[in-house]
């Protein structure tokens, strides 16, 4: 079926960016087959990591999870909160692509292209 191949695909693709980012913070999951869309991690020089990825032509995004309590309406309606955790995301999060298109020579590519530049950030480091 063809759903399940992409599927398959796409876990193939984030098990073998989580093998070449060791080091990285990575999502974990417990379902049988993840089929992301993106890969998320954290990296400390998050602008830096999508200028090098954009002139290699490959695409990347903040992580859109985020931190809404930063957003402007929600400060409006119920004032500013401390999310330590989401502004950690919000300020370090980045999506590598993941496509079943992709090849594992593509997410090799991409995976040392990212590596290249990026610098890691964990989940116990806190957002200054």
């Amino acid at each position: 079926m063809k759903l399940d191949d992409i599927c398959r695909v796409r876990a193939r693709n984030f098990d073998t960016y989580a093998e070449e980012l060791h080091g990285f913070y990575s999502q974990e999951s417990e379902t049988d087959l993840l089929s992301s869309f993106a890969y998320g991690t954290l990296v400390e020089n998050r602008m830096d990591v999508f200028e090098h990825l954009r002139e290699q032509q490959i695409e990347c995004r903040p992580l859109i999870c985020g931190n809404i309590a930063r957003h402007p309406f929600w400060i409006r309606h119920y004032g500013r909160e401390t999310l330590p955790n989401a502004d950690l995301i919000h300020d370090y999060g980045i999506y590598l692509p993941n496509h079943h298109n992709l090849s594992t020579a593509d997410v090799l590519s991409v995976a040392s292209a990212f590596k290249a530049v990026a610098q890691p950030k964990t989940m116990c480091d806190r957002a200054a």
